[in-house]
């Protein structure tokens, strides 16, 4: 009998040695997805743990970055570092990682008990002896022999998760670079504003004061009033803009109340440079690349191990050992038993049509993602295309045609050859227009950086914001409208 448990708590501390420990599955899991990040984007991702010093360490890293005026890469620092959604991504790692550990383990010997006590009747011819006693120590062997079969079937599933993880570290980049560019050109627009207001403002001065002197009259003085009221207005509405694009960026940084404070850098969104250059073979590559459909196929590989298990075992669902002892008149007697269930009904046949039922179901989804794939590299390349283009013809042909006419119109107003009205219409195109040429400039950072995240491996939704207007009503070389 001392045999038979010593080789039991053998078996049992052996299945626990192999077993692991999740903490250090979840954080190879995460070393894997870092190495990942940092192939396809020079990036370096952290795991944050649990504790008052933890939280400490990256409040005083964030606080160094936000001391500073705050850059694009700072801000993808911050993100990978404060965002909580983010995190929360990091923690699947463990969930896999402790169903990784279970499905290593062995079921649990189960030990079962009893006693008889003679009755009144028979307690008179008790021989001293004592109650009667029975022990038995079952065990499910079964699970020790699919224990490689059962971590096959989860350890794609790891895989999984760690292509998942992967995408959510890139998109956080992707929209916080997109957020970042979105901050710049509400700046940008905030300022042109600021500064056609105040000339706005300077004129409507001027015209109060020329039409008290009679130089000017009253349709003029009205005509620059309101020009300066639309300024006002103009300006109003930049500012929200800006704010509310601040407060997108505060969220996938994951700042609140004073770090919300910070100031951005005096980097300017940059012209886009003259020749396009396009990645060749972008369909293939996007698919080749894709980290969705790396961990659907992983999915796919854990449901087939997953349905090779059911088949495996539809035959032998159960294989129980057990040992019995049992005292009985004074005298011990012990011996084995063994408990297998007959597969006459139950061979797991809706198990196995269930999983066969999700294993093409998956196939469908891969296909329809790479599909979708396919369609997202075609819309993001062309929509990169466009927004060049729309850039280039605002740099090169909008803004130089207005300067011209602001000039033009100026030089008739001084020779009164135009009111005061033209003229206005005139700057008021101008500060348009240039407005216009910020957003165009938005846009095709915000499609650059779509085109980077989907070459790195992340999946673009094909819905998106309209593209600038590629043309405008071009005034006429007299500056009148």
């Amino acid at each position: 009998m001392r045999r038979v448990h010593g080789s039991l708590w053998i078996g049992l501390t052996a299945a626990l040695f192999l077993g692991g420990c999740a903490g250090a599955i979840q954080e190879g899991a995460f070393r894997s997805v870092e190495r990942t990040v940092q192939e396809r984007s020079g990036l370096l991702v952290e795991r944050l743990a649990f504790g008052s010093e933890a939280e400490e360490r990256v409040a005083r890293s964030v606080q160094e970055l936000l001391e500073a005026p705050l850059t694009e890469e700072n801000a993808v620092r911050i993100a990978l570092l404060n965002n909580r959604e983010l995190q929360a991504a990091y923690e699947e790692l463990g969930v896999v990682a402790a169903d990784w550990l279970d499905a290593g383990l062995v079921e649990n010997p189960v030990l079962r008990g009893s006693a008889g006590f003679p009755t009144a009747e028979e307690d008179s011819g008790s021989d001293g002896t004592g109650p009667d006693l029975l022990a038995e120590v079952e065990w499910n062997v079964l699970s020790l022999f699919t224990r490689s079969l059962r971590r096959g079937s989860v350890g794609p599933k790891v895989a999984a998760a760690q292509a998942r993880v992967a995408a959510a570290v890139l998109e956080t980049v992707r929209r916080v670079r997109r957020a970042y560019a979105e901050v710049q050109a509400a700046e940008a627009r905030v300022e042109l504003f600021q500064q056609a207001t105040a000339a706005a403002e300077a004129a409507e001065l001027l015209a109060q004061r020329l039409r008290e002197a009679g130089n000017i009259p009253e349709f003029d003085r009205l005509a620059q009033i309101s020009f300066a009221q639309q300024m006002r207005i103009s300006l109003e509405q930049a500012i929200a803009a800006r704010d509310a694009a601040r407060e997108r960026l505060n969220a996938l940084l994951g700042l609140w109340g004073p770090q919300t404070g910070w100031t951005l850098s005096g980097e300017r969104l940059s012209d886009p440079p003259e020749t396009l250059e396009l990645p060749e073979n972008l369909e293939a590559e996007a698919v080749r690349r894709s980290l969705e459909l790396a961990a659907l196929r992983q999915e796919i590989e854990a449901e087939a191990k997953r349905l090779g298990l059911l088949n495996a075992t539809r035959w032998v669902q159960d294989l129980e050992l057990s040992v019995e002892t049992e005292r009985q008149d004074g005298e011990w007697e012990a011996g084995p038993g063994l408990r297998l269930p007959l597969p006459l009904f139950d061979r797991k046949q809706g198990q196995r049509a269930a999983a066969e039922a999700r294993l093409r179901q998956l196939a469908h989804r891969y296909t329809a993602q790479a599909v979708a794939v396919r369609a997202a590299a075609r819309t993001a390349q062309r929509r990169l295309i466009a927004a060049h283009r729309i850039a280039q013809y605002y740099r090169s042909s909008v803004l130089p045609l207005h300067e011209r006419l602001v000039e033009r119109a100026l030089l008739r107003y001084n020779a009164m050859q135009i009111g005061v009205f033209q003229l206005l219409a005139a700057k008021q195109a101008q500060v348009q227009a240039a407005d216009r040429y910020t957003e165009a400039l938005r846009e095709y950072w915000q499609a650059w950086y779509d085109l980077q995240a989907l070459q790195s491996g992340t999946t673009l939704e094909l819905v998106s914001s309209p593209l600038p207007a590629a043309m405008e009503a071009t005034p006429s070389a007299e500056g009148g409208h």
